[in-house]
């Protein structure tokens, strides 16, 4: 059986997103895949890199017409490094409901099955989104913040943006205070630490596709979660 299990849910999928955010190289993407081969909708996703050759498993035009545009227009990164706003910044920003539904038909999306959104750009700006989607769940990916900085300080793109530890170290911080004002909002979510997951073949997400209405697929699980490549300072 290939399609999602039927649920009390299964007519509001569109209202019911999987949310997935985290710090920069804390696992999101590995996360985000494993739900992927269980049927999670991800849509048009962003080229993958040789930093994340199996992909980042977030939707290209969520990501670069809303998320980005929104740290943008706070005033802050757009790629959410340097600099990062401040959670206020976004009390008084519009709805993101109608832009985020019109990127979601335009690539595809028919509203029949679970969808999510990965964005770690969205741990800055939760609100805005839990605004637009008060009926979301959130998957907080964690690892530990010594892990982070040392994977930042390895990886390009990020690199060029600074090679000093305390930078990265104080970025984290501010990633991180992000996510404790989200788990004492109210907000549904699960946090998992990246570790388990490949420690545990996938398996701690099981639950969380159980509740989406997906089906578990452990072979493809299996195969997709590699300790040798999403291992170390290469969690992405």
């Amino acid at each position: 059986m290939d399609k999602p299990i039927l649920t009390q849910a299964k007519a509001d999928y569109w209202n019911r997103p999987l949310f997935c955010i985290g710090m920069p190289r804390s696992g999101t993407s590995m996360a985000m895949g494993v739900l992927a081969a269980c049927g999670l909708w991800i849509g048009t996703m962003r080229p993958p890199t040789p930093q994340n050759p199996k992909g980042f498993y977030e939707n290209y035009r969520l990501e670069r017409r809303i998320a980005e545009v929104c740290l943008g227009l706070a005033g802050a990164d757009p790629n959410g490094v340097n600099p990062l706003p401040k959670l206020s910044a976004f009390k008084n920003f519009p709805s993101i409901r109608n832009l985020a539904d019109f990127e979601l038909r335009g690539d595809g999306y028919a509203g029949d099955i679970p969808w999510g959104f990965k964005s770690t750009k969205m741990t800055l700006s939760w609100p805005i989104w839990a605004r637009a989607f008060p009926k979301a769940r959130w998957l907080i990916v964690r690892r530990p913040a010594d892990q982070v900085v040392s994977s930042c300080l390895r990886t390009p793109f990020l690199r060029v943006r600074s090679a000093n530890p305390k930078f990265w170290q104080s970025s984290v911080a501010v990633y991180q205070q992000r996510i404790d004002q989200l788990k004492a909002s109210g907000l549904a979510y699960d946090e998992l630490w990246s570790t388990d997951i490949l420690e545990g073949h996938g398996a701690p997400l099981r639950p969380i596709a159980d509740k989406l209405g997906l089906i578990w697929k452990d072979e493809q699980v299996r195969t997709f979660i590699e300790p040798s490549y999403w291992g170390g300072t290469e969690a992405h």
